[in-house]
């Protein structure tokens, strides 16, 4: 056809269509890296369009939103579920579940204003418009209501502007860089839809509506929860049982036959992206106010119906007009253009060698067929600082929009955050230009602390953010003025907005996160580096033995092939690359299932040597013999030789540059150092010229200092003359085998031990809690395994203050000596350590499990302000600690109490700066917050290729779980050593003891807590409170690795559960007369005005899950637990409530419970010698207190009321987990 014929005549070059060639500006290239490097705003587009800033800014308007960014706030999948499903159980709301297309961002906010995610005007907008029109042609085609080409898409567009919407599409294509696969068609799918006028974005259903009016293509929608919530259980076991085999046909047909309600797209994914499938999205939605499950369900049939209809207009098999064999010189290449065709056309989307787009270029044209377009400038400053020049807006402005979109800038501009500002000119065909900025947030965490930090009402920080600013008083680009009644309040997040999933199944994730990735890695490091990512990627999945074992050998020799592609030249210029990495692939794949495909290779020894001797021929020869026995290469000490497999060597005086040091760092993990000739005898046989031993002493200091896996100290007669057995000595072998141990693993799961580490603060206990910990671990255990026989683990205490800088190494030689110990690592663990917890749990088949405080020291605290050496300040800078003021002043109050001298890590009261250390720990945990706590260190731990496999012990540390105001006073000097220490770093300063700002805030600090000594004493709890938890929790985890179960399933107690409601309702039933006196003492001090909420109490401290303890784990092991209770799982009994006892810290009912359950099975009786339902506990007490509530009544310490007649309920039997929630086994 023409558009065909104009592609052959050379259609998209600068001659094809006179006067129609892409202005060539800085502008034309955002969002290509290539292009930004080479090109130059043109002289006369200069001219014609003026760079000058619009100076002062008066008015702005929101051009182009998209969400925030996508997470849970930290929380477990595993809660996240949890809370889902006890929402829809109760019928307050109903999961969506859509696929996850894999795509580029792009943004319309109604006829050419298309944005990309963080630019405008490039090759992704392009052919995000060019989709969008080619859908619209094919979605209206032969229908009575689509009329001319462009009517449908012109409506569509003036929709949007009227309504100032903005719709976000997924654009997928073969042709702007490799998914995880090649799209069969190229497609946009349509997302999201943003109101700009409320700031809001639309639910589902309406964006469904949306998209049905104007036939625009939205996604595969099914809902799960209105007809039952076992549709949501079904769910997630589903996903649970495909996540490893996942694919888009599967998944939809599954989804299908299991979802309430279908809502099918225009644009299947298996017949148009193809059937490797990124995932899907589950959403909870909540029943709008007056909303029934009825009027959901019958809103969502009627969208699903439509879908139908929509569908059988629209097939699947509709050809696009670019794929119509016609001649039709009607069709413009605007709504016909191929991608695909003009991409092969140019020579693909990438840049060419003399700068030029091409593709670019081509698209651009196509699009100006259309009629004139718009041109757009970038200015040419790249530091603009826009929250400076808008900050006058926040109280000036009248216009409400303007005002709250300047409040944000400021906000963003407080967190000193990568955030840049580009403004550009827009030169509009009505010759009515205006100026847009576009915000790219550069860290995915500014939008955590710009949300954390966000005010009640305040405009939220989205991505894909575009603006449009004015500078005229005479308002002549155009932007109306907004009053308070125009817009609506920003809608604060609710807890409803983070009940959201993403759930990835594991053949895209292989393509993408490994395969793909990871070729930087392979190119710059070599396949073997490779080799452990794998393994720590798929441990990190949580990936099971069976995939893993089909997965490593594929990756592995992928690793090799891709290495040698990476390598190699390639002549036509299609070199490997994260662009196109599927056609290699396709290629490797299909070489694998032939057999033919590279095998793994691996080193005959995997770790890396240095070898370090006064003279250098000593040190070769040595690496000679060394590499001759291990079958390996000996290279002098370089950046790039320093690879698994070489044994390097040196002279202790040749210089380390810092690319040596940095690369020293990066294989410290496999590293070993063999430090040649330092003995007496062979210093005194071997003259240094020019050097006298205390020199080579002190160059060989230097090297001992350096991290590594091991060190090795040998004489010269231990190198024997060559590497054969017979001329080998006992010390030499000896060093061979310390050199393969260091990169041998035992992966066996019955050998795995513990590992267990403490981040957090010196003084937060932990020396205390690990004192006797060997006694009391065994003592606590008190556990058999599955065959009747005791636990033997070895139980260790390694104190840093005692082995100094080798304390990982240590730690390393002691847990290869034994891997199924329980090592308690007595050092503080800040998260630059994190890493090396995990390279020593991968590399001595041990599990890591954190040692952290619970929520009362667990608590944001942020410090607005920062305070330089010099004395400047930063008055409008926040930041932001994981840890309460509180936690820190008590463990700073620890530490002042310990003697002078008494601490071996010089860490007491004679200490010059001990306070500002405590500071200078406190702030190594800056920008992490409370909730990312715990996910921060598994990931940092996992980085080094160990898994978190278990939950951290969480241990009691202030007395109350509400935290105890600090004084003014006090709290006020540790916010300034906060804001000083901030100085400090920002400056990259060392804060010293001499130093007169550090000298005089440690003054200050002691003084307060000295003033405060007896407050903080009695803040914390007690000791041994702490270090009964740690010993119980511990005891546990190592039940876990003895029992082979995962602890989700470990069981903690069987019981009866009772209905809380219920429980509640005798209370309130009661309060009139014989439980009045408790009643008036349990809710003296609640915040809720005795708060009667749904039916129950709503003070924390009556007990949210109600039950009769039957069996613990305490008094049987897991099998017996199985045995005697698994076959009552669910099953109902008959409960009569008889009596209440209380004091002031606990309060219960007494109970009976039936013989047999419902169904006549006969019940287990209960182990507990009072048989009770605890229903309160007094903050500091625990709920077991109630098994002393007769014994108490009789010493008249505690009360009792009998009722009449017993009360009658049902109960539920149920087993519970560690979790301290129900489980079903």
């Amino acid at each position: 056809d023409r558009y065909r014929d104009m592609l052959t005549l050379g259609f998209g070059m600068s001659a094809a269509i006179p006067g129609k060639k892409r202005p060539r500006t800085e502008s034309n290239s955002m969002g290509s890296k290539e292009g930004e490097k080479r090109d130059k705003p043109a002289a006369t587009a200069s001219a014609q369009s003026p760079m000058d800033l619009p100076r002062p800014i008066r008015k702005m308007r929101l051009e182009a939103i998209f969400h925030p960014k996508f997470e849970n706030e930290n929380r477990s999948d595993k809660a996240v579920r949890r809370e889902m499903m006890e929402r829809v159980a109760k019928q307050e709301g109903y999961l969506e579940v859509t696929l996850k297309h894999s795509g580029s961002l792009v943004l319309w906010s109604g006829h050419t204003r298309f944005y990309s995610k963080n630019s405008v005007d490039n090759q992704y907008t392009y052919a995000a418009e060019i989709l969008v029109r080619s859908h619209m042609e094919r979605a209206w085609r032969g229908s009575q209501r689509g009329g001319e080409k462009e009517t449908q898409y012109n409506e569509c567009s003036q929709f949007l502007k009227e309504n100032r919407l903005t719709l976000a599409f997924e654009v997928v294509t073969a042709v702007l860089g490799d998914h995880g696969d090649r799209p069969r068609k190229d497609f946009v799918m349509l997302t999201a839809v943003a109101d700009r006028s409320r700031e809001r974005f639309y639910s589902t259903a309406e964006v469904i509506q949306l998209a049905q009016r104007f036939r625009l293509p939205h996604n595969d929608t099914w809902i799960f929860g209105i007809s039952s919530a076992d549709s949501v259980r079904r769910l997630f076991a589903w996903y649970d049982a495909s996540r490893e085999t996942g694919k888009a046909r599967d998944t939809v047909e599954a989804l299908s036959d299991a979802a309430d309600v279908t809502v099918s797209s225009m644009y299947q994914h298996e017949d148009f992206q193809g059937d490797i499938l990124e995932g899907i999205i589950i959403r909870y939605v909540r029943y709008k106010e007056n909303q029934d499950i009825d009027v959901t369900r019958r809103l969502m049939d009627r969208l699903s119906s439509e879908a139908v209809t929509i569908l059988e207009e629209v097939p699947a098999s509709l050809p696009f007009s670019f794929e119509l064999d016609i001649e039709d010189e009607q069709t413009s290449p605007l709504f016909g253009a191929s991608l695909r065709q003009t991409s092969k056309a140019c020579g693909g989307f990438s840049t060419s060698d003399n700068g030029e787009n091409k593709f670019q270029d081509s698209l651009y044209q196509i699009l100006s067929t259309g009629g004139p377009r718009s041109t757009f400038l970038k200015h040419p400053d790249k530091s603009i600082d826009l929250p400076a020049m808008t900050k006058h807006l926040t109280t000036v402005s009248d216009d409400i929009e303007t005002s709250r979109i300047a409040c944000m800038l400021q906000q963003v501009g407080s967190l000193n955050k990568p955030v840049s500002y580009v403004l550009v000119k827009e030169d509009t065909p009505d010759e009515k230009g205006r100026w847009l900025c576009i915000i790219h947030v550069h860290n995915d965490e500014t939008f955590r602390q710009y949300h954390l930090k966000r005010n009640h009402g305040e405009m939220n920080l989205f991505r894909g953010f575009c603006i449009e600013i004015n500078g005229t008083k005479t308002n002549e680009l155009g932007i109306e003025h907004t009053r308070e009644n125009d817009i609506r309040q920003a809608p604060d997040r609710t807890a409803d907005d983070f009940l959201m999933l993403k759930m990835k199944f594991l053949p895209y994730m292989t393509r993408t996160f490994l395969c793909r990735n990871n070729l930087r890695m392979i190119e710059k490091d070599g396949p073997f580096k490779f080799y452990r990512q794998i393994e720590s990627m798929l441990n990190k999945w949580a990936i099971s033995v069976e995939s893993k074992k089909k997965l490593i050998p594929f990756l592995q020799s992928w690793a090799v092939f891709a290495h040698s592609a990476l390598t190699t030249s390639q002549g036509d210029g299609n070199r490997l690359s994260q662009s196109n990495y599927l056609d290699y692939l396709e290629e490797f794949s299909k070489l694998y299932k032939e057999g033919k495909a590279p095998k793994p290779i691996k080193p005959n020894y995997e770790g890396t040597v240095i070898i370090v001797s006064p003279l250098q021929d000593d040190a070769e020869r040595a690496a000679c013999v060394i590499a001759q026995r291990l079958e390996v290469k000996a290279t002098p000490v370089a950046p790039d030789t320093l690879l698994p497999g070489n044994i390097c060597y040196c002279s202790i005086f040749n210089t380390v540059n810092k690319h040596t040091k940095k690369r020293i760092g990066q294989v410290s993990d496999t590293l070993s150092i063999i430090f040649l000739a330092f003995n007496e005898e062979d210093l005194n046989a071997r003259v240094v010229e020019g050097r006298d031993r205390g020199k080579v002493l002190g160059f060989s200091k230097s090297w001992r200092n350096y991290d590594c896996a091991e060190r090795i100290d040998m004489r010269l007669k231990d190198i024997p003359g060559s590497a054969e057995e017979d001329n080998c000595s006992d010390e030499f072998r000896s060093c061979i085998r310390q050199l393969k141990s260091v990169v041998e693993r035992d992966t066996d799961e019955k050998s795995r031990g513990l590992l267990v580490f403490f981040p957090g603060l010196p003084g937060c206990g932990k020396s205390t809690i690990v004192t006797s910990v060997n006694e009391n671990l065994k003592k606590a255990q008190g556990l058999l395994t599955n065959d009747g026989a005791t636990t033997s683990r070895n139980v260790y205490v390694l104190e840093g203050d005692a082995v100094g800088k080798s304390f990982w190494s240590q730690l390393r030689k002691m847990r290869r000596a034994d891997s199924r110990c329980v090592m308690v690592a007595d050092k503080n663990a800040p998260p630059n350590s994190l890493k090396l917890i995990g390279l020593n749990c991968y590399d001595t088949n041990g599990v890591p499990i954190a040692v952290i405080p619970d929520n009362s020291a667990l608590q944001t605290t942020h410090i607005k302000g920062t305070k330089f050496p010099d004395g400047e300040r930063a008055p409008d800078t926040t930041h932001f600690y994981p840890f309460s003021l509180s936690y820190l002043a008590v463990c700073m109050y620890r530490v002042l109490q310990r003697p002078p001298k008494s601490h071996r890590g010089k860490l007491d009261q004679s200490t010059p700066n001990g306070c500002m250390i405590l500071i200078l720990f406190f702030s190594l945990y800056r920008s992490i917050s409370a909730e990312a706590f715990s996910d921060n260190v598994d990931s940092k731990v996992a980085s080094g290729g160990a898994v978190m496999s278990l939950r951290p012990i969480v241990l009691p540390f202030l007395r109350s779980a509400t935290e105890q105001p600090l004084p003014d006073d006090l709290r006020s000097e540790l916010v300034a050593a906060i804001q000083l220490q901030r100085g400090y770093d920002l400056r990259k300063k060392k804060p010293k003891a001499t130093d007169s700002a550090i000298s005089r805030m440690e003054t200050r600090l002691r003084e307060s807590v000295e003033k405060h000594r007896k407050f903080l004493s009695q803040l914390a709890v007690d000791p041994a409170d702490s270090a009964r938890s740690f010993f119980e929790q511990l005891a546990h985890r190592v039940c876990t690795l003895d029992l082979g179960t995962k602890e989700e399933q470990f069981l903690k107690l069987a019981s009866v559960d009772l209905e809380k409601k219920r429980i509640h309702q005798i209370l309130i039933e009661n309060s009139n007369s014989c439980m009045m006196d408790f009643l008036e003492m349990a809710l003296k001090s609640s915040v809720d005005d005795y708060a009667i909420q749904d039916g129950s109490y709503a003070d924390s401290q009556f007990v949210t899950r109600p039950h009769i303890t039957l069996i613990h784990h305490n008094d049987f092991d897991q099998t017996q637990m199985m045995e005697k209770f698994a076959h009552l799982q669910g099953c109902v009994v008959n409960v009569s409530i008889k009596a209440f006892l209380w004091n002031d810290k606990v309060a219960a009912f007494a109970v009976d419970v039936e013989e047999t359950t419902v169904d006549g099975q006969p019940m287990l009786r209960s182990q507990n010698t009072f048989v009770h339902v605890t229903v309160w506990f007094a903050v500091g007490a625990k709920a077991f207190m109630s098994n002393e509530l007769p014994d108490l009544v009789t010493q008249n310490k505690a009360h009792r009321v009998d009722f009449a007649a017993p009360i009658t309920l049902q109960g539920k039997l149920t087993f519970w987990g560690m979790t301290n929630t129900p489980i079903v086994v």
